[in-house]
């Protein structure tokens, strides 16, 4: 469950990640503001989940070992979807930054 959040975590951030070709073709992207409050609130999140499914099912901390794996998830989702938009950029010149696509 808390996998899948990461995921939708990831998704939502990609889309708030500016990306744009520098001078020499390069691709260059910049977190803004709603990127890094994404990340706050999906820490948060994973921690709410962590002790609300420790609490339910009786059992000792989930450890260090969720939390990689819920970044894994996440930045691998917004890793594979700033990919995919990489391709759609344009080729010629240094465009303006933009988010979202």
């Amino acid at each position: 469950m808390s996998l899948a959040v990461a995921a939708g975590f990831g998704v939502a951030r990609a889309r708030t990640v500016r990306m744009w070709r520098g001078p020499q073709g390069e691709v260059l992207r910049k977190g803004t503001a709603a990127t890094t409050g994404l990340w706050l609130v999906s820490v948060g999140v994973h921690i709410g989940l962590g002790l609300w499914i420790d609490h339910a099912a009786g059992a000792g901390l989930l450890g260090t070992t969720s939390l990689y794996a819920c970044l894994a998830i996440g930045l691998g989702t917004q890793n594979l979807l700033l990919r995919r938009r990489t391709a759609g950029l344009p080729r010629s010149g240094a465009a303006a930054p933009q988010a979202g696509g």
